[in-house]
């Protein structure tokens, strides 16, 4: 019987397109390990390449955190995936709108007829927004700046191009 051929890990790092650095990384936490090790260097064998391009389409097709990815992987039955999987869609949905509303405001940006985007009205009030959140933050009303800035940037793109959902 042949022996199964085993990669290095500069040989997989090369392939997939990764840091060596994150191998090892992958390797240490216990996502992707390698196979095999010669002379202190780690071979993986096609198993293993497998697994790691299950892992890629966690991290790069789906956009998963690396944490997210590891409860999925250790995930043992279909209703614990599914809610996993759900956060991330949920989590994913909000950076799409996060998205959108910046993409709103550069394309303001870019037509803004003032020289100065500081002298904006609309600018003004994001920025206003922005001021008002952070000295709510630090009064009584704790709220997240990220959150705050989201729902001033919301309004704001609203004002510029309507409703989101009307798109």
């Amino acid at each position: 019987m042949a022996a199964e051929e085993l990669y290095p890990i500069g040989t997989v790092a090369t392939a997939f397109d990764v840091p060596v650095s994150t191998l090892r990384y992958y390797d240490e936490i216990g996502l992707v390990a390698a196979s095999h090790r010669r002379s202190q260097v780690r071979h993986y064998d096609r198993r293993a390449l497998q697994r790691l391009a299950y892992v890629q389409l966690w991290r790069l097709d789906a956009m998963l955190s690396i944490d997210h990815t590891s409860e999925l992987l250790a995930s043992t039955n279909r209703a614990q995936r599914n809610e996993l999987l759900q956060r991330s869609r949920d989590e994913l949905a909000d950076r799409i709108r996060r998205l959108e509303q910046a993409h709103d405001m550069l394309a303001h940006m870019m037509k803004c007829p003032e020289d100065d985007h500081e002298d904006c009205p609309v600018i003004g009030a994001y920025l206003d927004g922005r001021v008002d959140a952070a000295l709510d933050n630090a009064g009584d009303r704790p709220r997240s700046q990220r959150e705050a800035a989201g729902q001033t940037l919301q309004r704001l793109a609203e004002t510029l191009v309507g409703p989101l959902h009307e798109r």
